[in-house]
């Protein structure tokens, strides 16, 4: 699996799996236009990963490990904070 395209899947909450070879190949993950409020750290974990599209979620922030990834692309365009 290269390409994961989950946009607009109303997904809330990203889990990495235990079993990192099911996603070892991952260059592409979309994640936009979702109900995401953060990010697990874990995702670094996806060391094949160049392309990260985060936009239009509730995210906060990035965490760090994320943002230190090998990354060509990420775009975290209009995320929105929740109000509680």
């Amino acid at each position: 699996l290269q390409d994961l395209y989950m946009y607009g899947n109303i997904v809330a909450e990203i889990i990495v799996p235990s079993n990192m070879r099911l996603l070892a190949r991952l260059e592409r993950l979309d994640l936009g236009y979702n109900d995401l409020v953060f990010l697990p750290p874990e995702l670094d974990q996806l060391r094949a990963l160049r392309h990260l599209k985060l936009m239009n979620n509730f995210l906060a922030k990035i965490p760090m490990r994320v943002c230190e990834m090998d990354l060509k692309t990420i775009d975290d365009s209009s995320n929105t904070e929740t109000v509680d």
